[in-house]
């Protein structure tokens, strides 16, 4: 099951909390399809996977349409060509240096501080040898070309995306609220059972459909 269809359910269940969780969820998957979208079209960009046919190869496959052609297209004096649609041809990168496959290309890394060799030197004292560290060793330090940034969720991007599955807790809390007319009653009469009353089922509403970031 995926992520919207978790969602409904749990919104048709009135688990806004485990809602939310799984709105934050799928805004992060949209997010990081969209920048893998977008690295790979910078990819394609730089290393297309075709090219348009040059004059040879358009001389081919207009002789292999014409091998294959029905007798009605043979028939004629003059195969018009000027709409043909020709077919593009595969890019063969075998011998380009600086050819790398997309994996290579999105995991690339840059050094930020080099490796540092360890430097020491021996020491006696007192008749015993003790080595003693100059320098201390540093591992090379690497970090990523294009490394992708999380998105930070915010509550106004969970409740926009749960309104996009029906979720309206302001409709929902104004259908089910008691009427106005029933507290205006309850001061005018002084019965401050019946105000708390009314606030009361106000407050059971406002808990039954949470804003977002109440939950």
């Amino acid at each position: 099951m995926n992520l919207e269809d978790k969602i409904k359910i749990a919104l048709e269940q009135g688990k806004v909390e485990g809602a939310k969780k799984l709105a934050s969820e799928l805004l992060k998957q949209e997010h990081k399809a969209e920048w893998d979208k977008a690295k790979r079209e910078e990819y394609d960009g730089l290393f297309p996977a075709y090219r348009e046919p040059n004059d040879s190869e358009i001389q081919e496959q207009q002789e292999y349409y014409l091998q294959n052609a029905s007798n009605e297209v043979l028939l004629r004096e003059d195969v018009d060509f000027s709409e043909f649609i020709y077919s593009q041809v595969p890019i063969d990168y075998s011998e380009y240096e600086n050819y790398v496959t997309y994996e290579e290309w999105i995991n690339e890394t840059v050094v930020v501080s080099e490796e540092v060799e360890e430097v020491s030197h021996i020491e006696v004292v007192d008749g015993f040898e003790s080595k003693v560290i100059d320098v201390e060793y540093q591992a090379e330090v690497t970090e990523l070309v294009r490394p992708y940034t999380p998105l930070e969720i915010t509550d106004e991007m969970i409740e926009v995306k749960l309104l996009l599955f029906g979720y309206d807790y302001k409709a929902k809390r104004k259908a089910e609220y008691p009427s106005i007319e029933t507290y205006i009653d309850g001061i005018v009469k002084g019965d401050e059972e019946q105000v708390q009353n009314y606030i009361n089922e106000c407050l059971a509403v406002k808990s039954k459909y949470p804003k977002p970031e109440e939950s």
